[in-house]
């Protein structure tokens, strides 16, 4: 979905490309969100504008060397170009009795057929076979939704094994005040039309059972002739374009991408980056460019312990985890705390605004010398025009937050920017789209002092397109940014009024 609009509003101007969209259904669904049986957007209503095309159909099978995607095995659609981003299902064929007496999160419908289910019955026990994160959520979220039912969460690994123990200490108490019970260290060996059986012979009983262990990648990438790893991934290029057909581009959790902590796996922290980069990779071979390698490194593991309560867990690139985590309401996202309080989104966001302020204003106001900011901001630099967003999360506070001033003349965000990886992305962005008019290739950034402290100014032919400055804490973190395009403003600093700190870079 990212790819497809991306790439139709950058080609929207082209009478030379046409973009389409295949998908089974009609609607587009998160799938971390399947749990909570999410029903979707429209996609003509998200394609809207883009002059994108949809069809509807499934794929059953792809030919590279003609050109041709098969849809339904009744419609052939030639492409000069293709993006493979057919994912991954449950694997619901490893372990006898899944496929027959098991649900599933694969689709909406799955997730829409499991409530119904569990809907119907007034008590009982529910299974959930696999302790990663889809069946942590899925477990907390049926002993919330469904207090008369008993959740049984089973799987080889303790629940956030991953976590750092803050974290894993949160989640445990999180699971078991909901009433989900745990038991780890275990193998289901087959599923029966009323229980589990493990591995050793004994048996779970279970009125539901709920198969979130393990998932597959489609058949049709190594049926097609294409070149992937043992998990019948796609292999590709640091452009995300297959090693065996450049035409062909893979992305999310179709994609064997290899970074220099080794293969990404799936999630959505990585598909979205990976189908926008492939849009824009497709852009530059369109204008006769050489595309750029992708860059990324995981942020964050975020993890809803039903509707009002979550923990995330801030990492390093390689997904390691680090010390810091947010609990509690703090790490609920703003929707679902409007859902739960029965507010608006905007509401909200500008109480949370509020609240950090606040906190703020009681804390002691001690500021970082100005070799630190000097340090910190060209650590910023480096990061935010080489496109680390996982440098730049060190360099920011968690509730850092970003001011834009376009003065009603420059476009900009009409409202705050609030939080790290949020504020990352927008800067990490800035080299690889067109800002204020300027096309990358053609922008500037140099860093230079503005109002008595280290800032950055960028430019493009015509001359200063934005500034950036800082507000620090006594560590010398990032608390806020203040980036200003306003013209009026911009006049200052296009009269010479800055001091150059000799760092400069051209994107």
């Amino acid at each position: 979905m990212a790819a497809a609009v991306q790439l139709a509003a950058r080609a929207k101007r082209r009478d030379d490309v046409d973009v389409t969209l295949v998908n089974a259904q009609e609607r587009f669904t998160e799938r971390m969100r399947l749990h909570m049986a999410a029903t979707g957007r429209q996609l003509a209503e998200l394609l809207a504008g883009t002059d994108a095309r949809f069809v509807r159909g499934r794929v059953t099978a792809v030919d590279p060397d003609a050109k041709t995607v098969r849809i339904d095995d009744d419609q052939v659609l030639p492409y000069d170009t293709l993006v493979f981003g057919l994912g991954t299902t449950t694997d619901s064929a490893a372990v006898p009795g899944v496929e027959e007496h098991a649900h599933t999160l694969s689709s909406a419908e799955d997730a829409e057929f499991l409530a119904e289910r569990l809907a119907r019955l007034g008590s009982g026990t529910v299974v959930v076979a696999g302790s990663g994160l889809t069946g942590v959520e899925s477990a907390a979220e049926i002993a919330e939704q469904h207090p008369c039912l008993d959740v049984v969460l089973l799987g080889r690994q303790e629940p956030g094994s991953t976590m750092n123990p803050r974290a894993k200490t949160y989640l445990d108490a999180a699971l078991h005040r909901l009433g989900v019970q745990v038991r780890s260290g275990v193998e289901v060996a087959k599923v029966l039309p009323g229980a589990v059986e493990l591995a050793g012979g004994e048996t779970v009983a279970a009125d539901a059972v709920l198969w979130t262990s393990g998932t597959r990648t489609s058949p049709l990438a190594a049926a097609a002739g294409l070149a992937v790893d043992e998990r019948g991934r796609i292999v590709t290029d640091t452009a995300l374009r297959s090693v065996s057909h450049p035409d062909v581009y893979a992305i999310g959790d179709a994609a064997a991408i290899r970074r220099v902590y080794g293969v990404m796996h799936g999630t959505c922290q990585g598909g979205m980056p990976t189908g926008v980069h492939a849009a824009l990779s497709i852009d530059c071979v369109l204008k006769g460019r050489q595309p750029k390698p992708f860059r990324f490194g995981y942020c964050h593991t975020p993890v809803s312990l039903g509707r009002h309560d979550a923990v995330v867990q801030f990492t390093r690139p390689d997904d390691t985890p680090r010390r810091f985590c947010l609990t509690g309401r703090m790490a609920v996202s703003h929707a679902e705390i409007a859902e739960a309080l029965e507010r608006s989104e905007s509401a909200v966001r500008q109480a949370a605004h509020r609240a950090r302020e606040h906190v703020r204003a009681r804390r002691p106001r001690f500021a970082a010398d100005r070799a630190r900011q000097r340090a910190v901001t060209e650590r910023f630099f480096a990061a935010a025009t080489g496109g680390d967003v996982n440098a730049l999360m060190e360099l920011l506070s968690p509730d850092v937050t970003l001011w834009t001033d376009g003065g009603g003349k420059v476009r900009q965000a009409l409202r705050p920017v609030v939080g790290a990886t949020t504020v990352a992305s927008w800067f990490t962005a800035i080299g690889t789209v067109t800002y204020q008019g300027v096309e990358p290739a053609d922008m500037n950034a140099g860093l230079v002092e503005l109002n008595g402290g280290p800032g950055i100014v960028f430019s493009g032919p015509a001359g200063v397109i934005a500034t950036v400055t800082f507000d620090f804490d006594g560590d010398g973190r990032v608390t806020a940014i203040h980036n200003v395009a306003n013209p009026d403003k911009l006049q200052a600093v296009a009269d010479g009024t800055t001091h150059d700190l000799s760092v400069g870079r051209s994107f």
